[in-house]
């Protein structure tokens, strides 16, 4: 359990440790810069480095502390109403492909946390969109994960 600071911060990184990276120093070779180090930019550099790609990861900041470190930290193939909207806007084949890669995203996370051995409190949850007005939604694509 995190011991919260008191002050106006993200619970997420009130406690993480701080990180000192190197600053880069001259010309570098790589395949791929990424820039960012919250969670799509490791994500995608982890994907470059698992296919044999050379990656530098360039971060202004601290890793994990911006975007990142005040989310909410869920995982999820659930975005709101976006379902709804690409069915109605792209059709829904290209709803379904949407969904099977988030779905995909969701396994890859869960197969790195277990593969890497990450301490994360990974917390499998269900989660639920509802409405109190049900004229709000008429006609809503439900999707499980």
């Amino acid at each position: 359990m995190a011991k919260l600071s008191g002050k106006p911060d993200c619970c997420w990184v009130a406690d993480a440790p701080k990180t000192d990276f190197p600053e880069l120093v001259g010309a570098q070779e790589c395949d791929a810069a990424i820039v960012g180090a919250g969670i799509v930019g490791l994500t995608t550099a982890l994907s470059l480095l698992e296919a044999g790609k050379a990656v530098i990861v360039l971060e202004a900041r601290q890793v994990g502390r911006q975007v990142t470190g005040r989310s909410s930290a869920k995982i999820t193939a659930q975005h709101s109403l976006i379902y709804r909207y690409l069915i109605d806007t792209a059709g829904h084949e290209i709803a379904l492909a949407y969904a099977e890669a988030n779905r995909r995203g969701v396994a890859t996370i869960r197969e790195w946390i277990e593969t890497l051995q990450i301490d994360c409190d990974l917390e499998p949850k269900s989660a639920f969109t509802y409405t109190c007005d049900p004229r709000t939604y008429a006609g809503m694509w439900v999707m499980t994960v």
